[in-house]
């Protein structure tokens, strides 16, 4: 067979012509991606379960923006609840205006350093040493006050003393106590 007959076959049947190639180009095609047809599959089974997921989140999010708002208003009320280590004038304000409400008298009070600890990135531990004297009724409201107060407070030991027999109705306690803080 000669180019010239081939050429005229060609142009006598154009469309079986383009027909067969691409016949050819599909089978090329086929033969070359028939080896990701099992990981296809698999991946189409992921994205099908997948997709199930993202339809079941869908329908279960009900007052999503809700809960989120609800979610964010309780984090900045324990921001609130945070104490400061550097603003150790605030710190002692707020012990100080527990004495006349409780109707205790404060002996002592001092704000040691933080404590420095790596376990998180956003709280520390702010450590006070007091000591309060008043009657047995009035410390034991002076440490509910502490523990039930603005801050999140943890009495860490206390150690109570008459404090005499001229006064024989009051004692002192000593008390170790930790805040938690920003860092």
């Amino acid at each position: 067979m000669s180019k010239e007959l081939l050429l005229a076959k060609v142009k006598q049947y154009p469309l079986a012509v383009v027909s067969i190639g691409i016949t050819l180009i599909l089978i090329l095609i086929i033969y070359t991606r028939s080896g990701r047809l099992p990981a296809l599959e698999t991946e189409l089974e992921q994205l099908d379960t997948t997709w199930t997921v993202i339809q079941n989140n869908d329908l279960r999010a009900v007052d999503m923006q809700m809960h989120l708002d609800t979610i964010n208003a309780a984090n900045e009320e324990i921001d609130t609840r945070l104490m400061d280590p550097e603003n150790k004038a605030i710190n002692y304000q707020y012990i100080f205006q527990l004495e006349p409400k409780c109707g205790v008298r404060l002996d002592n009070l001092q704000q040691n350093d933080p404590i420095v600890n790596n376990k998180g990135d956003y709280f520390t531990t702010i450590n006070f040493d007091i000591s309060a004297s008043g009657t047995y009724r009035q410390i034991l409201n002076f440490v509910y006050e502490l523990q039930n107060g603005r801050y999140f407070t943890r009495i860490d030991g206390f150690n109570f003393n008459a404090v005499g027999e001229l006064e024989p109705n009051l004692v002192q306690i000593d008390i170790k106590m930790a805040v938690l803080g920003l860092k």
